[in-house]
């Protein structure tokens, strides 16, 4: 109660008035600092999803590898299993080739529009799938598989060596 008496004396001794809300000056100020800040926000906001979307679908590439390598260790299926290498997906199947595969088996992923898998591996295998061996898990194929994006920011390799060590580079 004290603070409001004071402020009407000073208001009374002072010829100029207490104004209520905001200027238009203040409000073009802050309008402006928030389009800055959503201008600057939103390409990091663009490149984090293409970071995601990269190391979502390498792990789940890397993942399936190993799924591939450890059930043809494990002999299920009395089968080996593998992975065939499409541009936009990929299929874990059973069998010593994909073109001898169990159907019934195919377990297939696709990466998206905008995700694309490319690859350069050595063996004596085909040139774009990799079979492991029944028991030893050991691949016919070697290299590495490149995950890009369209947006071409960034991009993530998956190796696999001659021991069947399937591992991020």
């Amino acid at each position: 109660m004290f603070f409001i008496k004071k402020q009407k004396r000073l208001n009374r001794g002072n010829k100029q008035s207490c104004s209520q809300g905001f200027t238009l000056v203040e409000v073009l100020i802050v309008i402006s600092i928030t389009m800055i800040l959503a201008a600057v926000t939103v390409p990091i906001y663009g490149n984090l999803q293409v970071s995601s979307q990269l190391s979502e679908n390498t792990s789940l590439l890397i993942q399936n590898l190993r799924t591939a390598q450890e059930w043809s260790m494990a002999r299920l299926g009395s089968s080996s299993h593998g992975i065939k290498l499409f541009p936009n997906s990929y299929v874990l199947y059973q069998g010593s080739s994909y073109a001898t595969r169990a159907l019934e088996y195919d377990r297939t992923t696709t990466l998206g529009d905008t995700v694309n898998l490319g690859w350069s591996l050595l063996g004596a295998g085909q040139p774009d799938e990799i079979n492991f061996s029944k028991s030893l898990g050991v691949p016919d194929m070697t290299g590495d598989i490149t995950i890009t994006h369209d947006i071409g920011l960034d991009s993530k390799t998956v190796n696999v060596n001659s021991f069947g060590k399937v591992e991020e580079q």
